[in-house]
């Protein structure tokens, strides 16, 4: 008698168990898929931001456009080259100061040689500065002034120099060219250009954005 009442309380058993986790069940799997849903919902402003990076980024390439633009009306150099010189310059602080004195240099001719002997995009005097460029590590040898990168490292590194003596822009650059007021005037003067064309450009197409 015993032992039936055991087996048959035994399923009950398992029948009131059953009813018990099954809400338990339902619960978890409710919890789930509301995690699941609100998981992919980003949090609030995050829209907003992603937003303005994309902006600020379509922004920037407006103004890179438009400067490469510019560029290409004063050099016969072709697109990929000032778009190599426009990318190196703008890796310093110094980017449109380093692009105004291509231009007046070499019209962005990395080839370029005076007839006082500066090589390259920014002009470099191998004669004054070589040795204390190759001991900088920033040229191995005569011809790396050839190279965009390697002269535009170097023009800017002279460029420094001369500021860190003077303290004045308009000052070193008439030092690095060697004393030529109207040298400096060129320069700042193109490097303005260059700074509104981009601006410029930048402000119109976040206006347009905003509309």
């Amino acid at each position: 008698m015993k032992d039936r009442i055991s087996a048959s309380a035994a399923p009950h058993g398992r029948v009131l168990l059953t009813r018990a986790l099954f809400p338990c069940l339902i619960a978890i799997i409710c919890f789930a898929l509301v995690y699941k849903s609100t998981a992919s919902i980003p949090p609030p402003g995050m829209d907003d931001i992603a937003a303005g990076s994309r902006k600020d980024a379509d922004a920037e390439e407006t103004g890179r456009q438009a400067v490469l633009h510019w560029m290409a009306e004063n050099s016969a150099m072709s697109e990929d080259v000032l778009s190599d010189i426009y990318g190196t310059a703008t890796g310093n602080v110094h980017a449109d100061l380093v692009l105004a004195v291509c231009l007046v240099e070499s019209n962005y001719n990395p080839r370029a040689v005076s007839n006082k002997g500066a090589m390259g995009l920014m002009g470099i005097m191998p004669g004054i500065w070589l040795d204390e460029l190759q001991t900088r590590g920033i040229v191995r040898k005569k011809e790396d002034l050839y190279k965009i990168e390697n002269n535009i490292a170097a023009g800017t590194y002279v460029l420094e120099r001369y500021l860190s003596r003077t303290g004045n822009l308009r000052k070193a650059l008439i030092r690095y060219e060697g004393g030529d007021p109207w040298y400096a005037t060129r320069v700042l003067k193109a490097m303005k250009k260059i700074s509104l064309v981009r601006h410029s450009q930048q402000n119109i197409y976040l206006a347009s954005a905003r509309d």
